[in-house]
């Protein structure tokens, strides 16, 4: 009984922490994780990229549930990452982009 408790206070414990993945960023660093993962390809002024191959979101009026649809499954030429950043990394990533598109 003692290690249960235990085991699902960990387990709550590690929700929502600000610990680095093995990648390096803390995985509520949507700002971090769109500048190493996302911002080669992707321009978005808030982030100071200027990557060419993909849309520019500075000003694409998307909300952080299209955003987070868009990385989990790819499409359009962009790759799908999922398995490649943990949901608490794409949760944040893609309220960085919505929040800072200037379209808003």
């Amino acid at each position: 009984m003692v290690v249960g408790a235990l085991a699902a206070s960990a387990a709550v414990a590690g929700c929502g922490s600000n610990t680095p993945t093995a990648t390096g960023e803390k995985p509520g660093d949507g700002k971090a994780i769109f500048t190493d993962s996302c911002g080669g390809c992707h321009t978005l002024q808030a982030a100071g990229t200027n990557g060419g191959s993909g849309p520019d979101l500075t000003n694409i009026g998307l909300t952080a549930a299209a955003v987070s649809k868009q990385v989990y499954s790819g499409g359009g030429g962009m790759p799908s990452f999922d398995g490649e950043l943990i949901d608490q990394q794409i949760a944040a990533v893609s309220a960085f982009v919505a929040e800072n598109d200037g379209s808003n």
